[in-house]
């Protein structure tokens, strides 16, 4: 290696380390390895990577990029990407949501009860309903109430005091600032469908119960609450004790431990997305895998995270320095060059029989090169054992050498009382070393899956080493069998009926890619570079982002924000703020800074406040807006006005609490940056509503205020842009004065939001809140280093995005996606006009629907083919659709998937294969492939074993049952994704609609 390249490689890894350790600083030496494009991906991958331990770093560093003048937001600057990675989260919404949801189930079933609320009836119905909430209420104890809302309460308990009535203000607080929103409505918390259209009848209900409770003036009413504020004020200090809160902090920081395994899967989509840009990047060798497996295998041996940590007796042991129970041991001995496929059948023998971890095992043998194997893993107590099911391929080389490839595989269940675990790529190769001396590597790697904590995997890992070391060592020099011997797995040979069904259920999912994306082709200061960036020192990002071709910038935005969301989003959205100069205070898509700052904007956490604060405009404007033409009239302008204050009534009254962490420090910080300005309203505060809010207010399904599919009206659209319009005046006002009555409205509202800035962003607020939030959030270890993989992969020579024709030949199982179907996390969530539709209880986006209709039995493979193209062609979150035939019973398909704003589009290359039963029945089984490259400016998503499956149900009567499954990977928020599934689910209604007379 070229001294220079050394140098360089030492530079990045250097940087790498250092933007991991929350030394953002290298983070411009990163960003330009890879090229802009990217950016977007690798955002994903850093925020989320550093969200998993503390997101504050990165999201200071970011805001620290940006110039005390600038207001702007866009996705050409990383920082401003990381800072968008940094708004959108879940907080409360499980215990909200079981506070208010037997009010909610009853008010469902009474509402048509109900007219005018004026009789003593209605009256004495709407006393037993609210009796439902204020009971629980009453109730609570402090170890039913997230810390995150008990210590907060505490503080402003012994703040505020007790107040001169019956109820404490804490609780008056918490009631009418949190409470009575969400009964007004229970969407907020996802007890509606976010498609659910409210019957008026019920809503008038739900508005008749939070004004009863605001305004308790009259019988039975005042008796009412005197009651329930009587029980509940003889509680407040029994709620509101700091001793009770110091205990519950204590006891949540000593259980709480960052995830490192998903911070580990960040770093390593991190390296691969800088690497697939590097200057000394891999080249293609032009060598063309003919077998599957073999070359995945040999690039993982060959992997720099394998290192070698004992030599002895001619026997080498090597540890594994990323995730997972994994061992790896080479010897050179005795052996026949013209047997090592012997050789290799009967070390697969002895490593599974003799690896003490290993229980139970199995091994069954499919056809002449191919196994399959079930056995159990010894987990340490009191962890439950785990279940592996892996399949073997062999293969033996033009030279002579052989191998043993074992991936994952489903074709057994996992028995009573296990945790299924994975095997990960792992195999045995020997090659020849001369007429009689063979070498032998035996590696194995498997994911114990869910609570294994790192100490124990650690334990396992050396366990099995030490395993493999002494199976090596007693076998050198005597593993040749005699000439002629054949090797006999312990069962018998299954019939060949069988062996063709246990073949079609190998998953492709499951085989290993061709390339190995954990490590970075040898360059020391590109590595630096990305661990630095890991480490929340950005300074080396430019040098990632000259790697990442600029198309892809925003890919690599979205990793990078998402992984240092995991851990902690301030330091990259910091990096992202401080990028921008003083008087910069536009928002675009030009700089990586704004793609991270937009990133920021567009968290679980910040959809959901933002949501809160323009969804009674919107609920007005959609009530209202056929009374509008041209919005000239005096008339017109009024009705506009009373929208606004509604959004500005909102927002003025938003207290700290009110606002999601990862948004409030940001603002804080960029208060302190940019000061108030010389407007009425301050600059931070226009800035979120010029360049946030307006927005949404545009567009409302940008924080899922509508379903994906949903077709605005003209004329509400044309209400809603000229609010937008308006609210963009909000923070000129003083220099800039529009006309009445909208100047007198905005000067009025903008008066008292000002006054409460100080309120709003406080340093003293933020670093109790701040407290509270480290205390209760555990990092996403798994997730961030799965972004570290994507962004890594970005970075890389995008190698696994080549055409592969390896795994096209191998199908999906029908028992496997049979098996799926009947998955207990489906759940029938509607029925109507003899279809049904269920949700997905996991994770991903997901849909399945089912339908009873006409059909010929006898062409259910030509109606599942027209299925299959109905699908792909008509599902509207779907666009440039290309489907190829590959032979007759294999299709490859490849797609776009639209992601919610402003995350980058996903794409899609899935095989579909297609078979018919002996009884009729046919299936196309749909799952993820690599024929195809990804798409510049494109995050490459997964389609997970998804089908189609036509059944006859008599002569001319069939079921068709459609599944879609994908993994959108890296920062899809849970509300993008949830909208996602829905959206999906209801095209396929749609689909099956219109074709219930195939």
């Amino acid at each position: 290696m070229r001294e220079d390249s050394v140098s360089s490689h030492d530079k990045l890894e250097r940087h790498i380390k250092s933007i991991l350790s929350n030394d953002l600083s290298s983070l411009p030496e990163i960003l330009s390895v890879i090229p802009r494009d990217d950016w977007g991906v690798f955002a994903d991958h850093l925020y989320a990577y550093h969200l998993e331990q503390d997101a504050w770093p990165i999201m200071l560093w970011a805001i620290t990029q940006r110039t005390s003048d600038d207001l702007t937001l866009n996705e050409e600057q990383f920082h401003d990407m990381i800072i968008k990675r940094n708004l959108f989260s879940d907080l409360m919404v499980r215990w909200t949501r079981s506070l208010i949801k037997d009010f909610y189930e009853k008010a469902k079933l009474i509402y048509t009860e109900f007219d005018d609320f004026d009789t003593a009836e209605e009256k004495e119905k709407i006393c037993e309903l609210l009796s439902i909430f204020m009971r629980i209420f009453a109730e609570l104890n402090p170890e039913d109430i997230p810390l995150l809302g008990l210590k907060p309460g505490t503080f402003f308990h012994n703040l505020v005091g007790h107040g001169d009535d019956i109820l404490s203000n804490a609780h008056f607080f918490l009631i009418s600032k949190s409470f009575l929103p969400l009964i007004s409505n229970p969407t907020l918390v996802n007890l509606d469908d976010l498609g659910y259209v409210r019957p008026q009848k019920l809503q008038n209900l739900l508005n008749e119960c939070v004004r009863v409770k605001r305004e308790p003036t009259i019988e039975p009413y005042q008796s009412l609450m005197v009651h329930w504020a009587t029980i509940t004020a003889a509680r407040t200090n029994i709620y509101y004790n700091w001793k009770t809160v110091e205990m519950m902090e204590k006891i949540w920081k000593a259980q709480n431990v960052p995830n490192v395994k998903k911070m580990k899967r960040l770093e390593e989509m991190m390296r691969e997305l800088i690497t697939d840009h590097s200057d000394d990047a891999a080249s293609d060798s032009g060598s063309i895998i003919s077998q599957i497996g073999v070359g995945q295998l040999s690039e993982r041996l060959s992997d720099e995270r394998w290192k070698a940590v004992k030599s002895k007796e001619g026997v080498t042991e090597y540890s594994w320095s990323a995730g997972g129970v994994a061992a790896r041991v080479e010897a050179e001995m005795k052996g026949e060059a013209g047997q090592t496929r012997r050789i290799v059948e009967k070390m697969v023998e002895e490593v599974l029989r003799n690896v003490k971890l290993f229980t139970k095992q199995e091994i069954e043998c499919v056809d002449k090169d191919i196994s399959a194997v079930q056995f159990r893993v010894s987990a340490p107590f009191p962890f439950s054992p785990r279940y592996i099911s892996a399949d073997i391929h062999y293969h033996t080389t033009s030279n002579g050498d052989s191998s043993a490839i074992m991936y994952q595989s489903d074709r057994h269940k996992t028995p009573s009382g296990h945790q299924r675990a994975k095997m990960l790529l792992s195999g045995i190769q020997v090659t020849a070393k001369g007429r009689d001396r063979v070498r032998v590597t035996v590696m194995l790697h498997m994911d114990m899956c869910s609570s294994i904590p790192n100490w124990a995997a650690s334990g396992q890992s050396s366990a099995m080493r030490k395993n493999i070391g002494k199976i090596l060592r007693v076998k050198r020099g005597t593993v040749n069998p005699p000439i002629g011997a054949r090797h006999v797995f312990a069962k018998a040979v299954v019939s060949t009926k069988q062996k063709r069904q246990r073949s079609n259920r190998m998953s492709l999912s499951d085989f290993p890619r061709k390339t190995s994306r954990g490590s970075f082709p040898p360059s020391d200061k590109l590595e630096r570079h990305f661990k630095a960036i890991l480490s929340n020192d950005f300074t080396s990002l430019p040098d990632v982002l000259a790697i990442i071709p600029r198309d892809d910038w925003n890919v690599f935005a979205d990793h990078l924000y998402a992984y240092h969301l995991e851990e902690d989003a301030w330091p990259l959205t910091l990096w992202a703020l401080s990028q921008r100069p003083s008087e910069d205070l536009t928002l675009n898509e030009e700089q990586f800074h704004d793609m991270i700052i937009k990133r920021n904007l567009f968290s679980d956490l910040m959809v959901r406040c933002n949501r809160g604060i323009i969804e009674g405009l919107y609920r007005k404007a959609k009530s209202t807006y056929t009374e509008f033409e041209n919005f000239d009239t005096e008339e017109e302008k009024q009705k506009i006005c009373e929208m606004l204050s509604i959004f500005m009534k909102t927002f003025a009254e938003l207290n700290p609490e009110d606002i999601p962490l990862l948004g409030l420090k940001p603002g804080t910080f960029f208060h302190y940056l940019v000061g108030h300005g010389d407007d009425y309203l301050c600059n931070s505060h226009f800035f979120l509503i010029e360049k946030s809010l307006a927005t949404i207010v545009s567009n409302p399904t940008l924080v899922n205020l509508d379903d994906l599919n949903y077709v605005r009206p003209q004329k509400l659209q044309n209400l809603l842009d000229e609010c937008a319009r308006l609210l963009r005046l909000y923070g000129k006002v003083k220099r800039e004065p529009t006309i009445e009555p909208y100047q007198s409205l905005m000067v009025h509202w903008a008066t008292i939001t000002a006054a409460r800035t100080e309120t709003h962003y406080n340093w003293t607020t933020v670093e109790m809140m701040e407290k509270i939030w480290k205390a209760q959030n555990v990092p996403n270890v798994k997730k961030m280093k799965r972004l570290e993989e994507m962004m890594r992969e970005l970075i890389s020579d995008h190698s696994d995005d080549a055409a592969s024709d390896s795994g096209s030949i191998i199908s999906q199982g029908l028992g496997q996606l049979s098996e799926r179907l009947s998955d207990e996390r489906w759940k029938p969530t509607k029925t109507k006009r003899g279809i049904t539709e269920y949700s997905w209880s996991a994770g991903g986006v997901a849909a399945r629907v089912e339908a009873e209709m006409e059909g010929d039995v006898s062409q259910t493979r030509k109606i599942v083919e027209k299925m299959v193209e109905e699908v792909v062609r008509s599902t509207k979150l779907f666009s440039k659709q290309e489907i190829e035939c590959v032979d007759k019973d294999i299709s490859a398909v490849q797609f776009r998937v639209s992601a919610p704003f402003p995350f980058s589009p996903r794409y899609i290359s899935a095989d579909i294969h297609y078979h018919t039963t002996s009884n009729g029945d046919s299936s196309a089984v749909i799952y993820q492939s690599d024929r195809h490259k990804t798409p510049s400016g494109h995050q490459r998503a997964k389609m997970l074993l998804s089908g189609i499956q036509v059944t006859a149900k008599g002569r001319d009567r069939v079921r068709v049952t459609v599944m879609v499954h994908m993994d959108m990977c890296s920062s899809i928020p849970n509300w993008a994704a949830s909208g996602q599934s829905s959206a999906i689910k209801k095209d396929l209604s749609r689909i099956l609609r219109d074709h219930q007379t195939i």
